[in-house]
């Protein structure tokens, strides 16, 4: 009887905290998303809204990002500079209309806008244009970040092919 009755009492302590995790929540009361790029190059630095972002991480070898923790309220302006000096860095905006929930496993879901971006290979003389004129650019907006996104290595783009 005593033990039955410790039964009773496990079950009923324990069905508030059943009940709670059964209740289902509506994927509109979450205010937060995840961006996919998908890139013809591999491994980023990314820049969100104007700003270094570090909430982020690759898939599939580096060519898969997922930029996560982004308000799906607002628009957002997705900076992307690729590793290769080679490569002029590219810009996505992504609108709230954009999310959609997609299924992550049985019971996970997520909202996720997707994007395909193709980088484009810098014409001989843009980069070091695009360098000169984001130098400038700089002393206006304070301390800006031209030196960080790899302005260092540019001597080196005259030796290849």
């Amino acid at each position: 009887m005593v033990r039955s009755l410790s039964v009773v009492v496990l079950v009923v302590s324990l069905l508030p905290a059943i009940l709670v995790a059964q209740e289902k929540e509506d994927p509109k009361d979450i205010l937060v998303g995840t961006v996919k790029l998908a890139m013809n190059s591999e491994y980023v630095v990314v820049a969100v809204d104007g700003a270094s972002w570090d909430d982020y991480f690759f898939e599939d070898d580096g060519m898969s990002l997922f930029v996560q923790a982004l308000d799906r309220t607002k628009d957002h302006k997705i900076v992307v500079t690729p590793i290769y000096d080679e490569l002029k860095p590219a810009e996505v905006t992504v609108k709230p209309k954009d999310f959609k929930v997609v299924k992550l496993d049985k019971t996970t879901r997520q909202w996720r806008a997707e994007r395909t971006i193709r980088f484009e290979k810098w014409k001989p003389g843009e980069r070091e244009k695009w360098l000169e004129q984001k130098q400038k650019s700089a002393p206006e907006q304070g301390s800006g970040s031209a030196p960080e996104q790899g302005s260092g290595s540019a001597p080196e783009q005259g030796s290849g092919k």
